[in-house]
């Protein structure tokens, strides 16, 4: 029905195509000494780190519409149990599927759950300037969610706060100066963890992050294991990632290369290939010649020490173009 809720849970399912971020080096440095205020779009990955990697938050701070909008998901399921259908909609065809009542406790379940944490894990506040508005409320002008980002927008406007989003609404209407992503607040508040923050938000399909060649490297070893299978393909897209891109993310994809090129189990076949796709993306993004130029640079002088994969790595390049000639 359009809730955010729903929204990340597609995009970061199996069957979703990824939940996209504004990456960190976009966002203003920001003192995390304030208030901190989270909303939906960074509470959904609080929630998710807390049972995954068992993160403690402290004082954070939500607004009281924000609980509103849970319980109004969970009313809404619960009214649809009667309905034992529902249908999935493509260009060219529609699908009808059965639903059971799995399905309805299943979201009752985690609904609920995200409901308790929320209440449990944070101070929920009424913004006393909402009253100004009083007028558009009267009238019905304000939907349950424009209450919920309304009094978000308030509370994080007051002097010594600043908002924790991934929201693009914010920045979109430019709404509010005191904001960073959820990726900047926690590496910043839990830099011990950050590998281990980074791997979760591959495994829930974030694009927009920001990775290093570790990262990149742990994620194409750890593909093979099950349930990871997608977290190369989204390591390699957020290292690409054309908000991302600049001089040194091409220092990061050729340090990557070389892991894979130093790996003994790593083929001179296979590695050719993981080269040419990792170039392909980077190069089709790429935002003008000289950044192509100084790929071409930057592998004659990080691969002159590699004997033949400097050769192959090349040639990688040279695929790379052409492939992403083909694409435009």
């Amino acid at each position: 029905d359009g809730s955010y809720i729903d929204c990340f849970s597609s995009t970061t399912s199996s069957f979703g195509k990824g939940f996209l971020v504004l990456p960190k080096k976009q966002v203003k440095a920001n003192s995390l000494k304030k208030r901190t205020v989270i909303d939906l779009s960074s509470g959904l990955l609080l929630f998710e780190l807390s049972k995954r990697l068992q993160i403690k938050f402290e004082e954070l701070t939500v607004s009281k519409s924000l609980i509103g909008l849970i319980e109004e998901q969970i009313g809404k399921t619960e009214s649809k149990r009667e309905s034992k259908m529902t249908l999935y909609i493509y260009s060219d065809r529609v699908i009808p599927h059965e639903l059971d009542d799995a399905v309805y406790d299943n979201r009752v379940k985690y609904l609920t759950e995200l409901r308790s944490w929320f209440i449990e894990n944070t101070v929920q506040e009424t913004p006393v300037d909402k009253l100004d508005l009083k007028k558009l409320y009267r009238e019905k002008i304000v939907s349950g969610t424009m209450d919920y980002i309304i009094e978000n927008t308030l509370i994080a406007r007051k002097e010594g706060s600043f908002l924790v989003t991934d929201d693009f609404t914010y920045t979109k209407y430019n709404m509010i100066e005191s904001f960073v992503t959820t990726e900047y607040y926690l590496m910043n508040k839990f830099p011990e963890m950050k590998k281990k923050i980074l791997a979760e938000m591959l495994t829930l399909r974030y694009l927009g992050i920001t990775l290093d060649s570790d990262d990149v490297y742990d994620s194409f070893i750890n593909q093979n294991k099950v349930g990871l299978e997608h977290i190369y393909t989204y390591a390699v897209r957020n290292l690409t990632n054309v908000n991302n891109l600049d001089f040194s993310t091409i220092q990061t994809t050729l340090e990557f290369l070389k892991k894979i090129a130093l790996n003994p189990i790593v083929t001179k076949e296979k590695y050719e290939r993981e080269a040419t796709n990792a170039l392909s993306m980077l190069v089709i993004n790429s935002p003008n010649p000289s950044f192509n130029y100084e790929i071409s640079q930057q592998i004659s002088k990080r691969f002159e020490l590699l004997g033949e994969y400097l050769n192959i790595t090349l040639n990688s390049l040279l695929n790379a173009l052409k492939i992403a000639k083909m694409s435009k």
